[in-house]
């Protein structure tokens, strides 16, 4: 995995947690999203947005394995989480719009990715708003190395800060389930150089992650859903309000699907 703009070298964490989104349409390969693993009490929950399923879920979407096989999601059971008034499930007045498939079967040595675990999840009620804070996805496409059959996308990182007064796409954000970022058109890398920042399509379901300061380790606080380019701003849905949700999902699935 090619990562385009790496701003420090503690990222690890945040940044092998996070992958690719794939759908096969009239027999062509298009990213789509991002995703995370999560562990939630020992079981494994694959995490976008939820909008994913509901635009693409009738064609062959996949994330790969670490042996680049493909992982085929359509064939699992799909949950979603939408706010309570919200016309459709991640419809554009959704305010959750998480998707969730239970990955129990899978072998966990399989994910070339982090696992996220619950002690990875920011659980405080409130955020400083100067806490660094960056957001991981997968804006750019993909690239197909057709003599090799293998698969790549580059991530970029954003660089990003909390606002408070939404644009008007998101006027209907509560902080109830909502956190509100504003990323940079231009940032610097790591090197130095100046970099205009991709257009953030393809970064439903990635990661917000948050740190204070340099002793503090990253957590998760968020999965984006939603952008607005001409204001530079990303609606992300508040991880901490979904751990009640992993946890139900659980259950479910264990009492009438896990055989």
């Amino acid at each position: 995995m090619e990562i385009i703009n790496p701003f420090e070298e503690d990222l690890d964490k945040p940044v092998f947690s996070t992958t690719p989104v794939f759908e096969v349409r009239n027999r062509k390969t298009k990213l789509i999203a991002s995703g995370n693993y999560f562990d939630i009490d020992g079981r494994i929950l694959f995490v976008t947005a939820g909008h994913v399923f509901t635009n693409h879920g009738k064609n062959g979407l996949f994330v790969a394995n670490n042996k680049s096989e493909k992982i085929y999601l359509n064939e699992s059971k799909k949950y979603i989480f939408a706010s309570q008034y919200a016309k459709e499930p991640g419809g554009d007045d959704d305010q959750m719009d998480i998707g969730v498939i239970p990955l129990f079967n899978v072998n966990k040595s399989t994910i070339p990715q982090n696992i996220i675990n619950i002690n990875d999840i920011y659980t405080k009620p409130e955020v400083d708003i100067n806490y660094q804070a960056v957001m991981l996805g997968f804006p750019y496409g993909l690239k197909i190395d057709e003599h090799r059959k293998i698969i790549d996308c580059p991530m970029f990182i954003y660089n990003t800060t909390f606002v408070h007064k939404p644009s008007p796409q998101f006027t209907n954000a509560s902080s109830d389930f909502n956190y509100l970022i504003k990323y940079k058109r231009r940032d610097i890398d790591h090197l130095g150089n100046k970099k205009t920042t991709p257009k953030p399509q393809g970064i439903s379901g990635g990661g917000l992650w948050v740190k204070n300061g340099n002793k503090d380790k990253w957590k998760i606080i968020g999965i984006p859903i939603e952008y607005h380019n001409n204001h530079s701003q990303i609606l992300v849905t508040r991880a901490d309000q979904l751990i009640s949700g992993f946890r139900s999902i659980i259950a479910d699935y264990s009492t009438n699907f896990d055989n």
